[in-house]
């Protein structure tokens, strides 16, 4: 392989963390020297035939001998010739070396290199010219008892599209404004001593906004550019030397694509073994041109059909003369429960919590439906206005007695997803309400704009002190706007973009998925149910992860399903992770399910739900709802 010229960075993070890169173009992509696992689960292939490979892990200096995969696996590797780095600071123990392998990068690329952990992190961007292959090497000083690192390699295109042209920027033209929906908000151009000052606030990374300005004679005009970074939202400064707000004709706002591999829980030490996992964010776009409501809006596909002869024969005999008695004595036992007002209490711990309303009215609009019962229906209806009357200001959808900060954002997302089914009824009935849709898109724009930056939600607002994401409080926020998009509100594409990916990102090899993706919790049933139910419906989820989630969740049986704490919160999102899979995984699950929950109903007619406390009212509204969703025309369309 020919040597050329290396490209070194080291910049000092903590006092202690240092990172060093190395760059190694060359001339023909030597793969003599690659290890076997090139083409594995570590390659990311991207847009445009680029590809970034993963190589393997070492000491730094590297001594030949002892490399490593990203999961900790030890391999045979000899890296290319090249430049020794040397790195030393006092206050590291140890260094690592890690070796990657860029292919088919065009000329005006830049590649950024990432690195961070516990104690810190830095990255270098490196501009390419005249080379369709590049070595990297980034070598980083690790202190001792870190076991694992992230990883981001970033390549940025040099071509940049405009997405908005603002004519006439002195006035704030919001022309077209609302046909791109990475930007938030622009604000007047400003006079600032013998320049002009137009700021943006955005959504994406700075490095993939810029803003030109068009002169009256039709010259383009850089800008200085000013990134900043709020709780929500990026903002943009740009300033225009020497030009005068009225000498600028247009603006224009220009985007370039980025394709971004992320590499998480890169194993430090030689059999030392991790979750490794890759996730891929690649930022395509649509220009002004073509850019409208259809490409930044989810437009929900068919749900599958299970009204072939034989699944609707199946699904008649396990809706038995048993099941149905037993939902007629729950369904009794919840209009005996709810208040006047149409609140449901918890009767446990999330006393006054919204959610139990929601699954109560839910289960009762279906036995409305089922039964065509005139007072189920009614008290269906109460529970409704009363979930719309809760919703505050902001378009949270809360109790106002609620006191536990903790369970409002699976309340909001519970009451939301009961909305959403109930509208449908409504709408078919000629019984939609301007207040009902008012409700239901305020309450769409509250979940994602508390949505975390990495595609997350967590127990509270994105700024309150529980605001951790993790995959529990995201299955459940996006289910309920997949739920709002399926009845024909507008949800956009970029919220359930960041949230696949995110959901992706935490499933591990046996198809199941941890709690929090940077804990190595064991996986649980109810947690992958709860995943599995948005991701058979989010777009662009890849076959076998959709496979393996599934496979997951049947290998573990009714009995075992039933042992785990969360029993019931992973009994409802079967239902809808199950529908969407298909008829006889579903006829299956339900038959193994229904049998245990006749088992349980007390004489009154209820279900408990013990182990967390959240009493009766919960467990038989949830139960009722698993139990008539075999037939439900409120679960199935």
């Amino acid at each position: 392989m020919t040597q050329l010229p290396t490209l070194m960075f080291f910049l000092r993070i903590t006092s202690v963390f240092v990172v060093a890169l190395a760059m190694l173009p060359t001339a023909n992509g030597d793969e003599s020297a690659r290890p076997s696992h090139a083409n594995s689960r570590f390659t990311a292939r991207l847009p445009e035939g680029r590809a970034v490979e993963f190589l393997g892990v070492t000491d730094n200096p590297s001594n030949e001998t002892r490399w490593w995969t990203p999961d900790g696996q030890a391999i045979r590797y000899i890296p290319p010739k090249s430049p020794s780095i040397k790195v030393s600071q006092a206050g590291i123990d140890e260094f690592r070396q890690f070796e990657f392998f860029v292919r088919n990068i065009q000329p005006g690329d830049e590649v950024v290199a990432n690195i961070n952990s516990q104690s810190g992190f830095g990255f270098r961007t490196f501009p390419i010219k005249n080379t369709k292959d590049v070595s990297v090497r980034l070598a980083a000083g690790i202190p001792t008892g870190i076991p694992q690192v992230n990883i981001n390699l970033r390549v940025e295109s040099d071509k940049w599209t405009s997405i908005l042209s603002i004519k006439q920027p002195q006035q704030r033209d919001k022309k077209s404004l609302d046909d791109v929906d990475i930007i938030d908000s622009i604000g007047s151009l400003r006079k600032s001593g013998k320049s002009s000052v137009i700021t943006i606030s955005h959504h994406l990374r700075g490095s993939e906004l810029r803003v030109v300005g068009i002169d009256k004679k039709g010259k383009r005009h850089s800008a200085r550019q000013k990134h900043s970074i709020t709780k929500k939202l990026r903002k943009l400064t740009a300033t225009f030397e020497d030009l005068k707000p009225n000498e600028l004709k247009s603006v224009e706002i220009e985007r370039r694509k980025t394709h971004h591999v992320e590499y998480r829980n890169v194993a430090l030490n030689i059999n030392g073994r991790t979750q490794c996992q890759m996730v891929i964010h690649d930022t395509s776009f649509a220009t002004v041109a073509d850019s409208n409501k259809a490409a930044t809006v989810w437009k929900s596909e068919a749900a599958p059909s299970f009204q072939t002869a034989a699944s609707k024969q199946r699904r008649q005999e396990l809706y038995s003369k048993a099941v149905e008695t037993a939902v007629k004595k729950g369904l009794k036992y919840l209009l005996e429960e709810q208040r006047n007002d149409g609140f449901v209490p918890t009767k446990g711990n999330f006393r006054e919590n919204i959610a139990t309303t929601a699954f109560a009215g839910w289960a009762l609009l279906q036995g409305a439906e089922r039964f065509d019962d005139a007072e189920i229906l009614k008290a269906a209806q109460q529970a409704a206005r009363f979930v719309t009357s809760c919703q505050t200001e902001d378009g949270s959808l809360v109790n106002p007695h609620t006191k536990s900060p903790a369970g409002r954002m699976y309340g909001h997302g519970y009451a939301l997803h009961f909305l959403a089914k109930y509208y449908l009824h409504a709408a078919k009935a000629k019984e939609a309400t301007d207040e009902l849709r008012t409700a239901i898109a305020k309450a769409i724009k509250y979940s994602v704009e508390n949505q975390i930056d990495d595609g997350s939600w967590g127990y509270t607002k994105v700024d309150g002190p529980l605001g951790r994401g993790d995959v529990s409080n995201t299955a459940c926020q996006i289910s309920a706007i997949l739920a709002a998009g399926e009845a024909g509100f507008d949800v956009p594409v970029a919220t359930l973009t960041k949230t696949r990916d995110y959901l992706l990102s935490a499933q591990r090899e046996d198809g199941g998925f941890l709690y929090v993706v940077t804990y190595q919790s064991p996986p649980t049933y109810a947690r992958s149910a709860a995943v599995m139910a948005a991701l058979s419906r989010l777009p662009k989820v890849k076959e076998h992860a959709v496979e393996n989630g599934f496979a997951f969740m049947k290998g573990i049986d009714a009995h075992r399903r039933s042992r785990e704490p969360f029993y019931m919160y992973g009994a409802f999102f079967s239902i809808i992770a199950y529908q969407n899979l298909g008829s006889d995984d579903f006829c299956q699950w339900y038959e193994d399910t229904s049998k245990l929950m006749l088992t349980r109903q007390a004489s009154n007619g209820s279900w408990n739900v013990i182990p967390q406390n959240l009493g009766p009212n919960y467990g038989t509204a949830v139960t009722c709802l698993v139990l008539q969703s075999i037939q439900s025309k409120a679960m199935t369309e």
